[in-house]
């Protein structure tokens, strides 16, 4: 963590900087034969550079501690080092686990006021058809995708949503998701490119860059949804308003993944 005010920066792993190429082995306790390999976008170390010197760049990944470990052990041997890591039960909740992620230690870390959240903190998650992002988030506002889960109910969605508090939320980017089959991915230079934008719009304020902010093949979308009774303690639900740019994929460069062995 560092002692300089800078704004932050939240980055996925799974799908978001790389895809881990999962194998069943006869010996899973050897942590370097679990995930022996994985995939990354062409750009990842150039960008994760350049957005350090400007932000704090840290890791909230809801993937299981092992696969966060070598990952960030492969890419600290690369030359870069995040300025926290957040992993599998440090930001996932009790009940919907990687659908939803809990930054709240992050920012409390980070020294960053509930009331200063939408303005000094974005986030960045992948999804997987960014087509059907907007519908889904008009489903999840009206409830109409709630779904019976034994004594509560549960939103059923294909991205994280972050865990609002006292009905504050980041600013999320919403990038297309990596896997083995889909090569060239698009470039994480396109990340860098909305964090700068909306820094500057804001005047170093996201929440003020987000509604300035427009961009060719980023989409805006905003929806208040109000979370289930679940996570919202007497009152039964936690309302937030959520504020998301949607990349195409189809209007950014795209390059050759690369991959990389752990061991």
């Amino acid at each position: 963590m560092t002692l300089v005010d800078k704004n932050l920066v939240v980055l996925n792993l799974e799908g978001t900087l790389c895809v881990t190429n999962q194998m069943v082995v006869e010996n899973p306790e050897k942590l370097g034969a679990l995930f022996p390999s994985m995939y990354l976008r062409h750009d990842v170390f150039d960008v994760l550079h350049r957005l350090k010197q400007e932000y704090d760049v840290v890791l909230a990944s809801a993937s299981c501690n092992e696969e966060v470990a070598l990952a960030m052990d492969y890419l600290q041997k690369q030359g870069f080092r995040f300025d926290g890591v957040y992993a599998n039960d440090k930001v996932k909740t009790a009940f919907t686990g990687a659908r939803e992620k809990d930054l709240s230690r992050v920012y409390a870390d980070f020294r960053i006021a509930p009331s200063d959240i939408a303005k000094k903190v974005v986030n960045v998650e992948d999804v997987n058809i960014d087509a059907e992002v907007q519908k889904e988030l008009e489903e999840l506002a009206n409830g109409a995708r709630l779904i019976s889960y034994s004594y509560f109910t549960l939103p059923h969605w294909s991205f994280s949503m972050v865990v609002p508090v006292n009905g504050n939320v980041p600013v999320t980017i919403l990038v297309p998701r990596m896997n083995q089959e889909q090569n060239p991915v698009m470039d994480l230079g396109v990340v860098q490119s909305v964090i700068d934008e909306l820094c500057r719009l804001g005047a170093g304020d996201f929440l003020i860059g987000y509604e300035r902010f427009e961009m060719r093949g980023i989409k805006k979308l905003q929806a208040d949804i109000a979370r289930p009774g679940i996570l919202g303690g007497s009152e039964g639900k936690r309302a937030a308003t959520y504020r998301y740019l949607a990349v195409n994929r189809e209007e950014f460069p795209k390059g050759q993944a690369i991959k990389a062995f752990y061991r």
